[in-house]
């Protein structure tokens, strides 16, 4: 079984983001659009977006990394969350996964598996 890799940053906005729409929060709070525009500024050129567990101890790696198409999703997700579907990121982000969906209609992924925490046993 393939897993997606729940990678730091780029999980981590997406599902904050979520929550506060959930909640009825206001997004258009600054800090809610800073989150969306830390999403933006780190969408790949592909229209994906990709981290490595190196961003748990790099500060660089931070939402960098190849496109993966968990991450893309989250991103996506993220982004419609705050500012609805005509943005354009996300638009990108929606291309970027139709256009590797395979004829199953999956995606092929990392098999990679993020741990518990970083450097953990688990």
């Amino acid at each position: 079984m393939v897993r997606p890799l729940g990678v730091n940053h780029v999980y981590g906005t997406w599902q904050a983001l979520r929550g506060l729409r959930a909640i009825g929060e206001d997004m258009d709070a600054p800090y809610v659009r800073r989150a969306a525009r830390w999403l933006r500024e780190h969408q790949n050129r592909d229209g994906g977006w990709g981290e490595s567990i190196a961003s748990y101890t790099e500060p660089e790696a931070r939402g960098v990394g190849p496109s993966t198409p968990s991450q893309t999703a989250w991103a996506v997700m993220g982004l419609l969350a705050v500012a609805g579907p005509g943005d354009a990121a996300a638009v990108r982000g929606v291309r970027h996964l139709l256009e590797r969906q395979d004829a199953a209609g999956t995606w092929a992924q990392n098999p990679g598996r993020a741990r518990g925490s970083p450097r953990s046993s688990i």
